[in-house]
């Protein structure tokens, strides 16, 4: 049996400035007190044999500091709240030689709220999304079959409420759309290894959802040992996403309107991945991936009305190429680096916003000297990234934390984030009046650890 709590208040910083609202009646472009988060999260476990139920509650309360949305700019009242909850109970055993069974059962339930002071003379609306849903999954695995390893099974998820809506606090109601559905799967797959150095799998997946309809996709794996350390993996698949209720339906008074014919967006994807030991200790890896996604649902402005819409866009295609190699230095040191090179376009050839073409990543982990003394150190390279109008410039973010385990029930940690206090910036998506915002600089976090 396990449980757990925590607890967060992060204040943020006092003052954020923003140029696009340097006026007298906007307090020059500075957003005080505003970009704080406070959170609470419970999680508990029990497992029984071949039975487990888990649960959790996460609650969070954020700041927004941006004004997005046509928002009062340097008002206390603008906020979201979320809370998530969730019931989970799975059993999992080998009830004959050659079967296994699993059998999942979830409770969920969604809640948000948004608090968005608005208008001359000042008006709050408010907007409230609430899902609330179960779903179950049942599979068997059959081995009895030489050489096979058969797997089948079904899903299905029952939206009992997907909740949106809008509304002026005193005032108007814009948008109020109880709606519920009902989706479900099927999936089987068969794993066939005919010698003990080559595997191959072949599966399928069948899903019905009634906001995007019906959608079969296969799925395709090679896996050949050619070397008792040289592994290559040849990988294929397709999926389809539905889109989402406030993706389809969601509208309000000043930003956005409502798009019922947004259609699924679909992926189809590629992956080569050669993975070897020089030692046991000594691993490197190359993968190459292609994806093919076509009627991504993205956010669009409208040019008639100035409003935004979830809207698909014809194609995007990505090309990319990883390197990873990891390091073992017996118990007491871990590296491990990695680099990416990606392209990502549309389907005329523009390279789509918020898209790095190169990322690097370092992290290290040393045990010092105890085993109640741990270091760790990242530092992660993303190359320049275009945004909606403009460019934000490349940026190398370094993390460093220390854990320890003072006493047998107590321990401590000890972080510093953005170690080297680079200023860089995020690009912004349609609502926003930045075309894109600068992230926090150093920041340090202690965390106290009880165990009862």
């Amino acid at each position: 049996m396990l449980l757990s709590g925590s607890g967060g208040n992060r204040e943020g910083p006092n003052h954020l400035y923003f140029p696009e609202f340097d006026t007298p009646e906007q307090n020059h472009g500075i957003a005080e007190h505003l970009d704080y988060e406070r959170h609470n999260n419970v999680f508990g476990k029990f497992s029984w044999g071949a039975f487990s139920l888990e649960g959790a509650n996460v609650e969070r309360t954020k700041g927004v500091p941006t004004a997005s949305y046509e928002q009062l700019f340097n008002d206390r009242a603008s906020r979201t709240e979320d809370r998530r909850t969730f019931i989970t109970a799975t059993y999992n055993e080998q009830f004959q030689q050659d079967w296994d069974v699993y059998l999942r059962l979830n409770y969920h339930q969604y809640v948000f709220k948004g608090t968005y002071p608005m208008g001359s003379p000042k008006i709050i609306n408010k907007d409230l999304g609430r899902g609330e849903w179960w779903d179950s999954e049942f599979r068997l695995t059959n081995t009895s079959f030489s050489q096979h390893k058969l797997m089948v099974g079904v899903e299905i998820q029952d939206n009992l409420q997907q909740l949106l809506q809008n509304y002026d606090v005193d005032g108007a109601t814009y948008l109020n759309i109880p709606y519920s559905s009902v989706r479900y799967g099927g999936y089987i797959q068969d794993e066939y290894q005919p010698f003990d150095t080559l595997r191959l799998g072949l599966g399928a997946r069948y899903d019905y959802n009634p906001l995007g309809g019906s959608s079969a996709n296969p799925r395709v794996s090679v896996i050949w040992q050619a070397l008792e350390s040289t592994t290559l993996k040849l990988l294929y698949g397709t999926a389809f996403r539905a889109p989402n209720v406030s993706e389809r339906f969601y509208f309000d008074s000043a930003s956005y309107k409502a798009n019922p014919g947004v259609k699924p967006e679909t992926i189809r994807t590629l992956e080569v991945i050669l993975e070897h030991f020089f030692s046991p200790s000594t691993r490197f890896s190359t993968s190459y991936y292609h994806y093919d996604s076509k009627k991504l649902i993205n956010q669009q402005t409208d040019p008639n009305d100035g409003l935004i819409f979830y809207g698909n866009i014809d194609s995007a295609i990505a090309d990319g190429l990883e390197l990873e190699g990891e390091q073992r230095f017996g118990n007491y040191l871990q590296a491990r680096a990695s680099y990416v090179w990606q392209q990502v376009k549309d389907n005329v050839g523009n390279i789509l916003i918020n898209s790095p073409q190169h990322q690097a990543k370092l992290n290290i982990s040393a045990r010092l000297w105890s085993d109640q003394w741990h270091l760790g150190f990242e530092t992660q390279y993303m190359s320049s990234r275009l945004s909606l109008t403009n460019r934000v410039n490349d940026n190398v973010i370094t993390n460093i934390n220390l854990n320890a385990d003072l006493f047998k029930n107590f321990g401590m940690s000890f972080g510093v984030y953005n170690l080297w206090d680079m200023h860089y910036h995020d690009p912004m998506s349609e609502g926003f009046v930045q075309d894109s915002i600068a992230q926090d600089g150093r920041t340090f976090r202690i965390k106290l650890t009880l165990k009862l």
